[in-house]
Formats: structure tokens, sequence, C-alpha cells
């Protein structure tokens, strides 16, 4: 354990009389509060919340990785996650301990590898779908698009293109239950449980949707299945753990659907709305990325192989990950007493790793607000801390759906590359917001353009000034 600090608190902002930092939370949000701790106060900043509520903040990759990694055993998810546990149940991103680990055992080979080439075709058709109905349109809300098309993705893959499923009976109801959850665990603790206010009306109703389409779905999954083991779910459904004992009941699954649909989609389209806000104010970039995708795939659909092969499509997302990291903080429950920058850490104390400012620390990024890919080649990655990018957090929890996002990410991006060019008509300084994930605050509305020939176009406008 690292010697410990003369002082025996860490900087930080001292706050309000009782109230702490939670004022400066709910008036600006929390990524602004974490902005601020990291430019004004450090790598390592406290804070308090009301009279007993302690939180650490770290941007640092040291820090984070010995949180994560070193020491994870020390941290658990704590009372940060009750607001999503109301929604995702004790799935994968909420559930601690044995339970969680037999789960993640039990889920692990619907996304293993060999499996993930059976997912490719899946997340084409659905791209082509998408795109075709662009083909008369000149004007769209980007981030309302991807989210459409990385839901039909991830349901596909989660229950088979053969059962039909309608999408809708998504879309309007996961960003209730999310956006209220994720309230929850900032205001919505202060209102009594019994007081049926507005929200938590809506809340409820739109939970009980979600739940009867997915309990519908698994029944319907269940008498359907052949031999073939073709979507997630029917890989779940078939799982034993070592012992050879139980595979998941239907309210496991249900935590697993429900978690995979609601962190599993809005994650990778947020990502690829940034892509394309980035690419607007970054022609050089753009024009690299449509000559890669051009070499590699023509006008031919992806394939595992070819996908292998988009390198700097990939530095692309990235660096784009980089900026704006979905999963933009991860919070831990310190167990037991622990060590960070030198700093005491007591046990119950909060600990919220942020990759926003840890992706922004001069120290590991040099000029950290410069779009630049090739950060990203090897050479340029030497003696980095493992932990100074945590796109997909990191140690025994990194995110189970690593490799299905980041192809899923290439397949998109390249697919829209090879029949388009998008021009974001949003401000250079993107105004973001934060719920379960980060995602720019109002959408993108974008520009639509074809590219002729095989996607050789004329080159990108200059992006509009605002």
């Amino acid at each position: 354990m690292p010697s410990t600090s003369t002082s025996k608190i860490p900087p930080g902002p001292s706050g309000w009389p009782l109230f702490g930092s939670a004022i400066a939370m709910w008036k600006d949000g929390p990524l602004r509060l974490m902005i601020d701790c990291a430019e004004n106060h450090g790598e390592l900043v406290r804070l308090r919340f009301g009279p007993t509520i302690v939180a650490y903040i770290v941007s640092n990759g040291a820090d984070a990785q010995h949180v994560l990694q070193k020491n994870a055993a020390n941290y658990r998810k704590g009372r940060g996650y009750n607001g999503l546990r109301m929604v995702l149940g004790n799935g994968l991103v909420t559930s601690n301990d044995e339970f969680w680990r037999r789960q993640r055992r039990l889920a692990a080979p619907a996304f293993h590898r060999e499996r993930l080439q059976g997912f490719v075709d899946t997340m084409a058709r659905c791209t082509v779908q998408t795109l075709d109905a662009w083909s008369t349109r000149t004007r769209l809300d980007l981030h309302d698009e991807m989210t459409e098309l990385t839901l039909r993705i991830v349901i596909d893959t989660l229950f088979g293109p053969e059962l039909g499923v309608d999408p809708t009976r998504f879309t309007k109801h996961v960003p209730v239950v999310l956006e209220y959850a994720s309230r929850s665990a900032r205001i919505e603790f202060l209102v009594p449980e019994w007081l049926p206010t507005r929200a938590r009306r809506r809340f409820r109703a739109s939970l009980a949707e979600l739940d009867a389409a997915v309990y519908e779905l698994i029944r319907a999954r269940r008498a359907t299945r052949t031999g073939d083991r073709t979507s997630m779910v029917d890989m779940m459904m078939d799982a034993v753990d070592e012992l050879g004992e139980g595979a998941m009941s239907d309210l496991q699954l249900r935590d697993e659907v429900i978690t995979m649909i609601g962190a599993g989609h809005e994650t990778t389209a947020s990502t690829l709305t940034f892509v394309w806000h980035l690419l607007t104010h970054h022609p050089d970039v753009l024009t690299r990325l449509q000559r890669e995708v051009d070499e590699v795939l023509g006008d031919g659909p992806p394939t595992l192989e070819a996908i292998g092969r988009l390198a700097y499509t990939e530095r692309v997302v990235y660096e784009t990950l980089r900026l704006y990291p979905s999963a933009w903080n991860f919070e831990r429950h310190a167990v037991g007493d622990d060590v960070l920058s030198g700093y005491p850490v007591p046990a119950g104390s909060t600990v919220i790793v942020c990759p926003y400012t840890i992706h922004r620390n001069p120290r590991a990024w040099p000029e950290p607000e410069c779009f630049d890919p090739d950060r990203f080649l090897p050479e340029r990655r030497e003696g980095q801390a493992t932990c100074d990018f945590l796109p997909f957090s990191a140690g025994p929890r990194v995110c189970i759906g690593k490799q299905f996002a980041m192809m899923e990410a290439k397949i998109v991006l390249a697919m829209v590359v090879q029949r388009f060019q998008l021009r974001s008509l949003a401000p250079k300084a993107l105004p973001l917001t934060t719920a379960v994930t980060l995602r720019p605050d109002g959408g993108l509305p974008c520009a639509l353009e074809p590219r002729n020939e095989r996607g050789r176009g004329e080159p990108p406008r200059p992006p509009m000034t605002h």
C-alpha cells in the first residue's frame, strides 16, 4: 500500500455548510462538478455531500488501476447504483460478489469471439435498413437515428431476427426508465417513496411495459428454439456453471436482457453520434477514414475479417471514446480502509473513478482537447498506464460487451461512410448531458449528402461557424 501523505485529507471544495457539494451537483450537474474538481483541485479530490456522505474523485490512471484492478476486492457497487437497480434488477452492471461472478460466467459464452461472427450479418442488415431510409432525406437528428439503429441491433442479436421484434415496444419506454434511474440517484431519493409523483408514476408504467415485453419474448424464444443456438438469449438459456448447475431463471434472464438493452445500445449510439460531430470539424480525419473504408470494403458488405483490417477506423472510434466516454464515471464503495495518491480513504467512502477527466489528464494525454486518432498507434501508447484509457472500465468488471460494442461501432461507421457524408449542424463546443451515459444535449442535427461512385464524393465542406 502506498505511504500516507502528511496531510490526512485530499484537497477539495469546501462546499456549503451542511450540504457540501450537493448544491453544486444539483445546480450544474455531476459532470461539471467532476471537471471543476480536476481543474481546480487535482487528480484526487475529496467531496462532501450532506453531513455524512464523503466521496473521492479519481482523475488519474494509477489510482483508477488500484481501485478497479489491483485492489478490486475492496470495492463493490454501492448505493450510487440503487437507481439503476430499480430498472436492471440484479444484472451484471448492478450485482455484486458471488452472484455477480456466477452471472458473469453464465453470460460469457454469448460474447465469445467465435460467436461474434454470427452477429456481423445482423448488424449489417439492420444498418442497411437504416441507410436505405436515409436515401430521400437531407437532414436528420443523428443521435435519434443511431439510438433506433443500435436498439434494433441489440434486440435482434439478443432474441434472433426470426422473432420479428418490434423495436418501438422499447424505444418509448427505455429512455423513460433510464432517465428516472439516473435522476433518482441524485434527487428523487429526497422524495418519500410513498409519494406518487408524476415522474414516479410514469417510470412505473414504462417499467411494467418493458417487463411485459421482455418476459413475452423470453417465453417466445423458449417455445421456438431449435438445436441451433443463434441468439444471445439461446446461449444464456443453455449456459451452466462449472458445477453443471442451473441455467438462468426467467428472472435472471430478464435482468440481463434489460441490462444489455439499457446499457448496450445507448452507449454505442452516443459514440457514433460524437464521431460524426468530430469528423465534421476535422475533415482531414474524415478523408483518411473514407480512403480506408473504400480500400478495405469497396462497395461490399462488411465481414469479420474485413472489419479487423479497419485499423484507422478503430482509432477514430477509440479517440472519440477518449474525448466522450459513454461510461463517464464508475462509482465504488470502499469495503475497507485504503490509500489513494498517498491519502487515506476510510472504509465506507464512495470512490468515483471518472474516465472523462482521466482521459483529459495532460500528464497522460498531451494536448488532451485535440482530436488525434493516431494517439492510438501502438508506438504512441508505450509507457502509458493501463487505466489512462477506460472506455469500458477495467479489471474483473471490465465490460463484457467490449468486443461486441467495438465491432458494432466499426461496422455502422464504415457502412455510413460507404454511402453518405454527414455534417454536424451543432456548435463545435457541443453541449453535453449525463443520465446513465454521456450524450449530446438535445441530440445532433446533421446535414446528409450521398457519396457518389463507390463513395468518392466531393471533399467535405468546412464546418459551419457559430
